[in-house]
């Protein structure tokens, strides 16, 4: 065999075999994911709509991109067989890589809602949660903008027209996301809608409101003003990124469960609270 043979030989096994290996890192990511949340939600979830950059994508149709490339690559090696020669064997390692890419991307749903008034600090929110409690994902209906983390967050948003019926968006996601995270540090309109939608539709169980100083006053207040029930035992509120994150990953990581109205998320957050105060180093 030629040089040329020789490289597209290793060169498309290379290949193959980082789309094989992205390919199995996405099977065993979705399978933990399932694990904590439970194949109902799995199955909810794989009819959802993604947005990769500014366009919206269905699940199935990124699939199908997907195992389209698997099978250009199939023909590629059948092409090369039936003429017995290799020189295009690297197109088919490509073609495998960018398919377990693809495939792999679209494995884990959206397992946490993100609410909120499109500003920096909720983006800021948002991109912290992707970035250290992977491989859950958080995803959102905010306008992102141009800044450091635009691409990454991007693709975890399914920002809506100016004509959508963005409230019933909202809706839908609350209704099978197991984890809803609510930015009150910022108000709007749209953001009194996504409270007043959290309250009427009883999702306090599985919602985290992240407000400045973890008082819980102003959304009772905005529960008096709509006449709905908001029971402290159910209500949390956290004080900014870092405490949301620290209730996350106790959940997700140590729980490993998703809440439910039985077992609300503010009430597994006081066996945090009371986990950490029993390992803290008791000072003199």
């Amino acid at each position: 065999m030629t040089t040329i043979d020789w490289v597209s030989i290793i060169g498309g096994a290379v290949f193959a075999a980082a789309g094989i290996v992205i390919l199995a890192s996405g099977l065993v990511q979705s399978v933990r994911v399932a694990r904590v949340l439970g194949d109902e939600f799995m199955v909810y979830a794989d009819v959802g709509t993604y947005s990769v950059g500014q366009f919206a994508v269905r699940l199935k149709e990124t699939k199908r991109v997907g195992v389209s490339l698997m099978l250009g690559a199939l023909l590629v090696i059948s092409f090369e067989y039936y003429h017995d020669h290799v020189r295009l064997l690297w197109v088919a390692g490509l073609l495998i890589a960018a398919g377990g890419v693809r495939l792999s991307t679209q494995m884990i749903p959206g397992c946490i809602l993100v609410l909120g008034r499109s500003a920096p600090d909720t983006l800021e929110l948002q991109a912290t949660i992707n970035l250290v409690l992977a491989p859950f994902r958080a995803i959102s209906l905010l306008q992102m903008a141009d800044a450091d983390d635009a691409i990454r967050l991007r693709a975890h948003s399914f920002r809506l027209g100016p004509n959508s019926d963005w409230v019933g968006a909202v809706q839908t996601l609350a209704t099978f996301m197991p984890f809803m995270v609510l930015d009150l540090r910022d108000s709007s309109e749209f953001v009194e809608d996504e409270v007043r939608i959290v309250l009427e539709k009883r999702y306090l169980y599985k919602t985290v409101f992240v407000t400045r100083d973890g008082n819980a006053g102003p959304l009772h207040e905005r529960a008096t003003a709509l006449n709905l029930p908001a029971p402290d035992g159910e209500i949390l509120c956290v004080a900014g990124t870092d405490e949301c994150i620290h209730v996350l990953r106790h959940v997700l990581f140590s729980v490993r469960q998703a809440p439910t109205r039985e077992q609300p998320i503010a009430r597994v957050a006081v066996g945090r609270s009371r986990q950490d105060d029993h390992q803290a180093p008791k000072t003199p």
